[in-house]
């Protein structure tokens, strides 16, 4: 279905009688490119038994494009980003602990276009987190590493609208791992412990049970015509527990971000993008 709105060709561009299908119009790739800042509140009871909160710094990356096979109804998209911060202080205050992460994403899914601009996707992929956390005030454990593989949902809606003469697209996208596996040592198990051969119970099936993780994203992008722009909000939770030990970190992100070459909405370009 093809949408056009206060004369702006959206993403997925109208074509005239005679122009050919939609699998020959070029799929460039939409690439986002962000900074973000926000809070963070993580505990590890490997490490301690109370919360560390501070603030969070990350960078991060996304790549969608339309499928060659079905450019209208189908996308996949790339997501990655690092974050971290240095000073995560507990509740006194008097002792700090530092962390940093890593995430990467690849799914593949369904796109429904609607009236009014609005627009639906599902579907699913991988994702691969690694992470550690350090708490150099403990002696036996100064730290705590975070290694997970899952299969995962994912889906979003969004709003395509034209404010004056600047388009602006609206997106609610969210993902969450289903099945999968995530390492997590014993109680009290030491690395040196397992450096040394003691390699039982350290992975565990990962399934909504034992393991939750929900990221999910609020913005707003309003595209200048050579260049576009994004602006945020993302709210990331996650909880493992295995071995009688939890792990368990909630962010509050605050989102910046340029998308080179724009969306393709102010210049009317004939190409096919998904409209995250």
């Amino acid at each position: 279905m093809t949408l056009c709105m206060a004369g702006i060709i959206p993403l997925c561009t109208a074509r005239e009688p005679g122009e050919g299908d939609a699998a020959d119009l070029p799929r460039p790739v939409t690439g986002t490119y962000s900074l973000e800042i926000g809070r963070r509140s993580v505990v590890s009871r490997y490490l301690a038994p109370v919360t560390y909160t501070g603030t969070q710094y990350g960078v991060g990356g996304r790549w969608s494009k339309a499928m060659p096979f079905a450019p209208e109804r189908a996308m996949m998209e790339f997501d990655g980003g690092i974050a971290g911060g240095l000073t995560y202080l507990n509740p006194r205050k008097n002792t700090s602990m530092q962390g940093i992460s890593a995430e990467f994403a690849w799914n593949m899914r369904a796109m429904w276009r609607l009236p009014n601009g609005l627009c639906l996707t599902a579907g699913g992929g991988v994702e691969l987190d690694a992470g550690v956390l350090g708490l150099l005030k403990n002696s036996n454990n100064p730290v705590s590493f975070d290694l997970a593989a899952a299969f995962g949902a994912a889906a979003s809606v969004s709003w395509t609208h034209v404010f004056g003469r600047l388009p602006m697209v609206a997106a609610l996208d969210a993902r969450t791992p289903l099945l999968g596996a995530f390492f997590m040592p014993g109680y009290g198990e030491t690395y040196y412990e397992i450096l040394v051969g003691n390699h039982s119970g350290l992975v565990h099936f990962g399934y909504p049970g034992s393991r939750q993780k929900l990221r999910c994203s609020l913005t707003v992008k309003m595209d200048f015509g050579k260049t576009a722009m994004e602006v945020g909000y993302s709210l990331r939770y996650s909880r493992a527990e295995a071995n009688r030990l939890v792990q368990r970190s909630a962010e509050n992100m605050f989102i910046i971000g340029v998308i080179p070459g724009g969306l393709g909405l102010k210049r009317r370009a004939r190409e096919i993008r998904p409209l995250l």
